[in-house]
Order: structure tokens, then sequence, then C-alpha cells
């Protein structure tokens, strides 16, 4: 897999699209740009460190997990004060 990969990246500029078996499309750039928007961001060193803002996860904000309560748990009569 990984050689075609790279077989289709070096004969298309280094964009590849991936259809998976259940027809989901994704699409793969060796850039470092938007494929879309054709925008080349400048590439700092801390946007590869997990513990920078800059490059740290959105969803976790870095720390590799997340923490969710149930509401019910916490209030389990929304009628007392």
């Amino acid at each position: 897999m990984r050689d075609s990969l790279e077989i289709a990246a070096s004969r298309a500029e280094g964009l590849v699209r991936v259809v998976l078996a259940n027809g989901e499309e994704m699409l793969f750039s060796e850039k470092i740009c938007c494929p879309i928007a054709d925008k080349y961001p400048y590439a700092h060193p801390r946007m590869f460190s997990f513990n920078s803002p800059y490059g740290a996860c959105p969803d976790c904000n870095g720390l590799g997990s997340s923490m969710h309560f149930t509401e019910y748990l916490v209030v389990p009569d929304a009628g007392l004060s």
C-alpha cells in the first residue's frame, strides 16, 4: 500500500485521492498546504509539538484524553435547588 501511495504521489504532483471501500474519499497531500485553497502556511517547529498550544490537538489540548461528565450523575434531581 505504501509503495502504491508513493508512486501515485510522485505522478500526481504530491496529491493523492483515496477512495475507501465504503465510498468515502480522502485527499492526501505531500505539500504543507490546503489543496482546495492552495495556501501555504509557514510551518513553525512549535506546530509539531503536542504540548505547544500551536500544535496541540484542539479536542484534547495536547493531553491525549478528555474528560466528560454526565449531568444526571452530578445533579440527580433537577427539581431541587
